[in-house]
């Protein structure tokens, strides 16, 4: 009796109030350990529901592949912390799942393979696909574009698309007076 009110008492004094008032009825240390046990058991599989289903529903909208691949990546790491694994077979076919139309023909050329394919490799093909496919429509659109600024001629070269990026590592000029290059 005198362990199991040493022990009581630590789990008490661990406990936040909200918590603390649930397991008041409860006079011994196994009864609180029990009803803890259950209340927050409940709670991760609840959780764990809301996680897969949102890993069920991301879809590839108006975001980059790389944040796409970061929602998935973000949400199979929480439920790993949870002690939940989802199969690299599973992950590519959520994957899919959320990858709009024009990706069918790629989508069509992996599930051709007669192997297995992991996510990182397939992570690193989507994004290769998407700068193939982003580079294919800029074809379409002027990508050097001249201006005179104070008798200079300067161009502005990006190789993504209009969507606001900015491009890593390369100079452009913001036009207008006062313009300024930026990084």
């Amino acid at each position: 009796m005198l362990i199991d009110a040493h022990l009581l008492s630590c789990l008490n004094a661990t406990l936040s109030p909200p918590i603390y008032s649930t397991i008041l009825p409860f006079r011994h240390c196994a009864d609180v350990w029990s009803a803890l046990h259950k209340k927050f058991t409940y709670l991760s599989r609840s959780h764990i529901h809301q996680l897969k289903n949102k890993l069920n529903s991301v879809l590839k909208q108006s975001e980059s592949m790389e944040e796409y691949l970061s929602k998935i990546k973000d949400i199979v790491s929480q439920l790993a912390l949870a002690s939940v694994a989802i199969d690299d077979e599973d992950l590519v076919l959520l994957t899919f799942n959320g990858l709009p139309d024009e990706f069918d023909a790629f989508k069509t050329s992996i599930r051709a393979r007669s192997g297995c394919i992991s996510m990182e490799e397939l992570s690193s093909l989507l994004c290769s696909e998407a700068i193939h496919m982003e580079a294919k429509t800029k074809k379409l659109e002027p990508t050097v574009a001249f201006s005179t600024v104070k008798g200079f001629a300067s161009s502005t070269f990006s190789p993504f698309s209009s969507r606001g990026h900015a491009s890593r590592g390369r100079f452009s000029y913001r036009g207008g007076r006062g313009g300024r290059y930026s990084r």
